[in-house]
């Protein structure tokens, strides 16, 4: 999963949840759950932001709903730019991911990620946080093949 700046309390957050809802434990001890920064790092992690990290939150509850025994990489990209999360998408792939999803993220009209492939990788990107798309336009991430 792709994010934006650090969540400090993810591990946590993460714990709480899973135990609430009778979810098997997935920690950085038992190999479930890692969290990296941009460059596939443990750290530094990104400067710290409370709004982003409510979204990474919740999304990191429902990716462990949907998928209660899958190994979790957290990527934490430094800023919401297309180079920085092209950056963190890399990261998640490197460490292991062929399933990204990408939330919290900026959304652009034109395509940022030029320099990008990943054969036999689905990356998943939400979008219309900023309203309605015109006609004849797209969002992207979300609108990569």
């Amino acid at each position: 999963m792709v994010a934006v700046y650090n969540d400090p309390t993810a591990a946590s957050d993460l714990a709480t949840f899973r135990s609430t809802y009778n979810l098997p434990a997935c920690t950085v001890a038992n190999g479930c759950f890692q969290q990296l920064n941009q460059q596939d790092q443990t750290s530094p992690l990104p400067a710290d932001n409370s709004g982003w990290s409510q979204e990474e939150s919740m999304d990191l509850d429902a990716v462990s709903s949907i998928c209660p025994n899958c190994k979790i990489d957290l990527v934490e990209a430094n800023t919401p730019t297309a180079p920085d999360l092209q950056a963190a998408i890399t990261a998640a792939i490197q460490a292991g991911a062929n399933q990204v999803s990408i939330s919290g993220a900026g959304e652009f009209a034109e395509n940022p990620f030029t320099d990008f492939s990943a054969p036999g990788v689905s990356i998943l990107a939400a979008t219309g946080d900023d309203g309605v798309v015109p006609a004849g336009e797209a969002n992207y991430p979300a609108a990569l093949r």
